[in-house]
């Protein structure tokens, strides 16, 4: 077309292909969505004696191609009719005590109905559960008989029980002393970090995200609104970031919550931050982010990043390879050489909890634990309902085995405090 050069009519042809590819995933706060309407369904039904959430969405994949539930019951045959009050359904697998059900829902991802009798019940959960390349470790064919629950299935292996979010064939190339379950728990966190308020681009001002954080149990926050490179989300320039000071005092008055001044500070193009390095003593807390020219060479981007990570302001390094899931690739890195880094640097990566980044990949967790990395669970909240995202942070956390003692935001207050200080001491 006249006027489009032919690397952009390029870069449009492999969009739309992405477009398409994408087009049949979710994200997994949407396949959670989906899979619980749907299962409320079938927790309704007389003929339903148990039913749970299985495949991608028990294991809290970032994306799902689709959604699984078992369900089991006393009378397969009676069920199958009961089912067609709500759904129409196609059969794709049968045998004498399960049947797989295609079922034909308006929903942008398919759904698969495991029927199994009562006594079959955990082994099919089981064994669709976990990833292929996790079953494929296990003889499947010596699963026999009726199980309470999966840890006799595991111990029949000579395995202790694994929490459903690890069963990938990483949990299998990890080191043996990283398989340990995380204990990881929303409820058990401390620390709310990198939040936004109508100070910058969020929708809520600081006083209603720290009573919305106080109400769901955090003891303490660090508001960090963008910084001044950051034009189109209102960045803070010098002066306002001030007069946000006198707003965190004022704040504090009101509600008896510990809020720390901190600062989403662009990664400039030269791996520098967004503030002269005196300025930067305003802030107790920093997540270091790229927010811009994404388009650098690998070498480049790694070399631009670390310096940030070297930078003794830096607390954390915000969603390290900027990917948006279903939407925008991550920026070309060396992310191994970034999290060696982070480490070295006693710099925490940034687990970012929204359900459109999840950003570090989970698939990185083993190695980064591997050489001390910490963590910080983040919500990258732009509103009072962001905060609950967080949620999203841990469950894809757990993925990777990872332990409280790692993460940064399950820091008491006062350990927070020395964490703040520790490049000082």
């Amino acid at each position: 077309m006249k006027g489009f050069t032919n690397k952009t009519q390029d870069k449009i042809r492999e969009e739309i292909q992405n477009i398409r590819k994408n087009n049949k995933y979710v994200l997994l706060n949407k396949g959670e969505h989906i899979g619980a309407s749907i299962l409320d369904v079938l927790n309704s039904l007389k003929s339903t004696e148990r039913a749970k959430i299985s495949g991608e969405i028990r294991r809290s994949l970032e994306i799902i191609s689709k959604v699984e539930i078992v369900a089991s019951t006393y009378n397969i045959k009676y069920f199958k009719e009961d089912l067609l009050t709500y759904y129409k359904y196609s059969v794709l697998e049968e045998n004498t005590s399960s049947i797989v059900l295609q079922l034909e829902v308006d929903f942008p991802i398919p759904t698969k109905l495991h029927l199994c009798s009562v006594d079959k019940f955990v082994e099919v959960l089981f064994k669709t559960t976990g990833s292929s390349s996790f079953i494929t470790q296990f003889d499947v064919e010596k699963i026999s008989g009726a199980y309470k629950d999966e840890v006799g299935i595991l111990r029949q292996f000579g395995l202790d029980y694994v929490i459903p979010e690890m069963r990938e064939e990483n949990y299998f190339n990890a080191p043996v002393h990283l398989r340990n379950n995380s204990n990881l728990e929303s409820e058990r966190m401390k620390g709310l970090l990198h939040f936004h308020t109508d100070f910058s681009d969020g929708a809520n001002s600081l006083l209603e995200m720290a009573e919305e954080a106080k109400d769901i149990g955090f003891d303490y926050l660090a508001v960090c609104d963008h910084s001044r490179s950051a034009f189109y989300a209102n960045g803070l320039n010098e002066d306002r970031v001030l007069k946000q000071k006198d707003e965190i005092k004022h704040v504090k008055e009101q509600i008896d919550i510990e809020i720390f001044h901190g600062i989403e500070s662009d990664i400039l193009r030269d791996g520098s931050l967004d503030y002269s390095n005196d300025f930067m003593n305003n802030f107790d807390f920093v997540v270091a982010s790229v927010h811009s020219q994404f388009n650098l060479s690998e070498e480049e981007m790694t070399n631009r990043i670390i310096k940030a990570v070297e930078n003794p302001h830096t607390d954390v390094l915000g969603h390290p390879t900027g990917r948006l899931l279903l939407s925008r690739a991550p920026y070309q890195i060396n992310i191994k050489k970034v999290i060696e880094a982070c480490a070295k640097n006693d710099v925490a990566i940034e687990i970012n909890a929204s359900p459109h980044r999840l950003d570090l990949d989970w698939r990185n967790f083993y190695f980064a634990r591997e050489i001390g990395c910490k963590f910080s669970i983040n919500p990258d909240a732009h509103s009072i309902a962001g905060i609950h995202d967080i949620e999203y942070g841990v469950k894809i956390a757990r993925k990777g085995g990872i332990q409280m003692s790692e993460v940064i935001n399950y820091l008491s207050l006062d350990d927070f405090k020395k964490y703040l200080i520790r490049k000082l001491t």
